[in-house]
């Protein structure tokens, strides 16, 4: 983690060497989340459903910063997220809802393109390290429902910016490269699916260098 985070600073530091220094701030967001996942399975004799049911809307915060040359610009970030959606178990005999909380850091490595300093439009890789996935249940699948989210896994964004004075509002799709997940384990088996989730995320930021 610590060799990841090193990264977008070296980066940055190459860029810097020929770039014009533009933006340090923080910024605050939210995520909306969908995942598109209908898996069927068969455990101890019983047939099971297992699949999404609903996206919640999630908080994202932290830091970016931004060098520029001529109309190219690099902006890496550092950012705490979290991502809340509802799956549903489903069987001949019940239902059981499971709200699965992922709390992440994400580090965005954004290249974009800038006609004006006000205007962007951006695009770039994101490293996602999960650092949280507690299951909620109302059944007793919640002791007996194993981790269903790998360590970290790479995405990608594009999106758009445009400041107001100091104010920076920004707007990104996010899909992941790599598998979120590639199983659920249920009494100690390991049923194989791929959770891949798409996301919209929402910021305002405040440039303390404007």
């Amino acid at each position: 983690m610590k060799k990841l985070l090193i990264l977008p600073l070296l980066i940055f530091t190459a860029f810097n060497s020929n770039a014009q220094f533009k933006a340090l701030g923080v910024k605050l967001g939210v995520n909306y989340g969908a995942a598109d996942i209908k898996e069927h399975f068969n455990s101890g004799g019983t047939d099971y459903t297992y699949a999404t049911e609903e996206a919640d809307v999630g908080l994202a915060f932290g830091l970016f910063a931004r060098a520029k040359v001529h109309h190219f610009f690099f902006q890496p970030e550092l950012l705490a997220s979290n991502h809340e959606t509802r799956m549903k178990l489903s069987s001949i005999k019940f239902d059981s809802l499971m709200q699965l909380k992922q709390t992440r850091v994400d580090i965005p490595l954004l290249f974009g393109y800038s006609r004006k300093d006000r205007i962007r439009a951006f695009t770039g890789p994101v490293f996602t390290k999960l650092t949280q996935n507690p299951v909620f249940s109302e059944k007793f699948f919640r002791d007996e429902l194993g981790s269903v989210f790998n360590g970290g896994t790479w995405a990608w964004q594009l999106g758009f910016s445009f400041d107001m004075g100091p104010l920076m509002v920004d707007a990104r799709f996010e899909t992941n490269l790599g598998s979120l997940s590639d199983h659920v384990q249920i009494k100690g088996q390991n049923f194989n699916f791929d959770h891949r989730m798409n996301t919209i995320q929402v910021s305002i930021g405040w440039d303390f260098v404007h």
